[in-house]
């Protein structure tokens, strides 16, 4: 273990120190809490199981934006050496051909474990970092130098001519490039898929230390230099060239080059009885700076620093960004149509009063708190559960809400909303008001696809508000990537939440199957005398993400889009919903009112000059609560009735 600390310790302290530097400069408070978090797990060489145990929420960033997310596989080694010298022990009292023998038994198991663990709660997760099906990797390095100790069939080989053992490591080079270039996230991995990638790592280690791809460092440098310079230039289209991948592999090349001779070889060999202790100590420092960063983000985090600088945005009080549209109010009993002229307030609307800043987007990537002033219905408050604004009593809502994160990024307009009533009426306003309901959660379309949707239409029921309003991001579930079909399925699907697939599953016939039965909902809410809101689709995209608009210490692109050909673009998919809602005699909302002037969508506000939305389809709380005025026609359609 000595000489395993010398061999670990002096490179991973210099690479994770060098990544924590640069994230405290580079990362907002949660991923570099995330950072923090596999570090302090790493110092331990327990990373694998600090990731095992992380379950990412709806809006959380992916894992594979962790900078020391590899450090994984150096806490499965560890843990592998926790057990193989026991295994050892065992094999050394063993014959040569049984303790071979026991070698691929243990290997066997392993690997079964690998296999049976794929897919278990959903997910691929303990299959990866559970150390048990890991373990078969390591062995195979195990058997390989039992062989050289004992059977020295792969040392003959290679020691033959210098130039097999670099044949050898090109080629299992080879291997692994083609094991990157053909595993993808939707692929059962490891499972059988992870025999590539570990016959290609066996290759190397058979070609012997001095073949010309053989670095530890490597290993270390390569993926903190890929995230780090990705989160700091996001956007691949304004990422300079020394920042752009194939840079930070030559990079990364570089600095492991110089780390092996300048830190490994000379600490590894050093006589000093001394280094071990100092090593442990600076790594258990380490550990606890990582803590403290863990703990203290925002005092770490010098992005965090730039964005509590700048000043909180009052609520709007006029109405100098305001336009008129024109719009069809049509949930009604009868057929008749109501063409209504209303005022709304746009955040497109020129002049252009304020410009971005990196500090202004920064703030806007981290800005969601849509429950503020909300109340679970019957049970704890979370975006997944049932919440409830101005509960009255035992008093049924006026309103319910369904939908997803579309439909929960709604909330903070409908707050704004009570707060304008009960400031006009103090004594009254509150009562006037509807009770609002939402039925809402992250990822869970209103749609007969979702198996959620069936306590969707049991609570409409049951509760009989006199206003139901649709929201949810249509374009996420019907992406029909099976093509334009034919025929639908029996019981078509929506698409995965998080656009984690192709959705080849989905064809335009089952959209419009889905469409159709959406429809006869709608028609029969309509027909019993409730009022039916449905939103459309609204412009959305990576131009709207603040991630985009930041390239480096500068801000980026911030270029406005066309509304008319966002629309196009997605015409297939609008089209079907807007005819269903039509044809349903309910009425169309249409954020895009106060989200795009004449056309022209801007992804900064003129008169904040910030993201409007959190990431790509998420509205900020601040222009969902004060310039949301397309959904105030659900409040008042409430508010009218007896």
């Amino acid at each position: 273990y000595s000489r395993r600390i010398r061999r670990i310790y002096p490179a991973l302290l210099v690479v994770a120190t060098s990544t924590l530097v640069v994230g405290c400069c580079w990362l907002l408070k949660t991923p570099l809490r995330t950072l923090s978090a596999t570090l302090v797990a790493g110092t331990l060489f327990g990373a694998n199981l600090q990731l095992l145990t992380v379950d990412e929420g709806y809006f959380d960033a992916s894992v594979k934006e962790n900078p020391l997310l590899h450090l994984w596989s150096l806490g499965v080694e560890e843990q592998f050496y926790i057990v193989w010298p026991f295994l050892v022990s065992v094999l050394l009292r063993l014959s040569v051909r049984r303790a071979l023998l026991t070698q691929v038994v243990f290997i066997g198991c392993s690997f079964a474990c690998n296999v049976l663990l794929l897919g278990v709660d959903g997910s691929n997760k303990y299959a990866f970092y559970f150390p048990l099906s890991r373990f078969w990797q390591m062995a195979l390095g195990g058997l390989l130098a039992f062989d050289h100790a004992h059977l020295k069939t792969v040392a003959i080989f290679v020691a033959a001519k210098p130039v097999v053992a670099s044949t050898l490591s090109l080629m299992s080079l080879g291997v692994l490039v083609v094991g990157y270039a053909v595993i993808n996230e939707a692929d059962a991995f490891p499972g059988f898929w992870a025999l590539l990638p570990t016959f290609g790592a066996l290759g190397l280690l058979a070609a012997g230390k001095d073949s010309p791809i053989n670095h530890y460092s490597l290993y270390l440098w390569h993926w903190p230099l890929l995230v780090l310079a990705k989160a700091h230039f996001p956007n691949d289209l304004s990422r300079p060239w020394y920042m752009q991948p194939y840079t930070m592999m030559i990079l990364s090349v570089v600095l492991s080059i110089l780390t092996k001779h300048v830190v490994e070889n000379r600490t590894r060999r050093h006589p000093s009885p001394l280094l071990v202790p100092c090593l442990v100590v600076c790594m258990v420092v380490l550990g606890g700076v990582a803590l403290a960063a863990f703990n203290l983000p925002a005092s770490f985090s010098l992005p965090a620093q730039r964005v509590a600088g700048v000043p909180v945005l009052n609520d709007l009080n006029d109405t100098s960004t305001a336009t008129t549209t024109t719009v069809i109010v049509n949930a009604t009993t009868n057929t008749s149509t109501t063409v209504t002229t209303r005022v709304h307030l746009n955040w497109s609307k020129p002049p252009r009063t304020s410009d971005p800043t990196v500090a202004k987007i920064l703030a806007g990537i981290e800005d969601w708190h849509p429950l503020d002033g909300y109340e679970g219905y019957t049970e704890p408050l979370t975006e997944d559960t049932m919440k409830v604004l101005n509960r009255r009593g035992t008093s049924l809502p006026n309103v319910i809400v369904l939908g997803d994160s579309h439909a929960n990024m709604l909330m903070p307009r409908f707050k704004r909303l009570l707060e304008l009533a009960v400031a006009a009426d103090p004594v009254n306003g509150a009562a006037k008001f509807p009770t609002i309901v939402f039925r809402s959660a992250n990822g869970s379309p209103p749609l007969a696809c979702n198996g959620r949707h069936g306590g969707d239409v049991a609570l409409v029921r049951d509760l009989q508000p006199s206003v139901v309003f649709y929201s949810s991001n249509w374009i996420q579930f019907w992406r029909a990537g099976g093509g334009a079909g034919s025929v639908p399925s029996a019981t078509p699907l929506c698409c995965t939440p998080g656009y984690q697939d192709a959705c080849a599953y989905q064809t335009l016939a089952d959209v419009q199957a889905m469409a159709d039965m959406f429809q006869a909902e709608l028609a029969a809410l309509v027909q019993s005398g409730k009022k039916v809101f449905v939103a459309t689709v609204n412009p959305e995209g990576p131009e709207f993400s603040g991630r985009n608009m930041v390239n480096g210490n500068a801000v980026g692109t911030v270029t406005p889009i066309k509304r008319s050909v966002f629309r196009q673009t997605f015409a297939s998919v609008i089209s079907i919903l807007e005819r269903a809602v039509a044809n349903a005699q309910a009425t169309l909302v249409d954020f895009s009112d106060n989200q795009c002037y004449q056309d022209l969508c801007q992804v900064v506000s003129m008169a904040e000059g910030e993201p409007v939305y959190k990431d790509k389809d998420h509205m900020r709380p601040y222009y969902a609560r004060n310039y949301l005025s397309t959904i105030d026609v659900v409040v008042e359609a409430a508010m009218l009735l007896p």
